[in-house]
């Protein structure tokens, strides 16, 4: 087998620091640094939902309220309704 340069092997160990470190320095301040949370209860998640205020929704909901055409597509689906073709 051909002997290994001495430039391939450097190579491979700078790599590997390289890795190494940005593993380190990806845990360190993405990982750890982040807060955790503490769990509550349900009594007390209850309790903040409930003392949350509500929007209140002002004006009519719907925009276009009492001002499109009243149009009922079952009364006039059959135009020829006294005319049975069949008797």
């Amino acid at each position: 087998m051909e002997e290994k340069s001495p430039l391939l092997w450097i190579f491979a160990i700078v790599l590997a620091l390289i890795l190494i470190g940005g593993g380190i320095y990806y845990w360190y301040f993405y990982i750890k640094g982040k807060e955790t949370v503490k769990p509550i209860s349900t009594e007390e998640a209850l309790k903040t939902l409930t003392e949350t205020p509500t929007i209140e929704v002002g004006g009519a909901s719907n925009p276009v309220e009492n001002k499109l055409p009243e149009t009922n597509p079952i009364e006039k689906t059959n135009p020829f309704k006294p005319i049975n073709p069949f008797k």
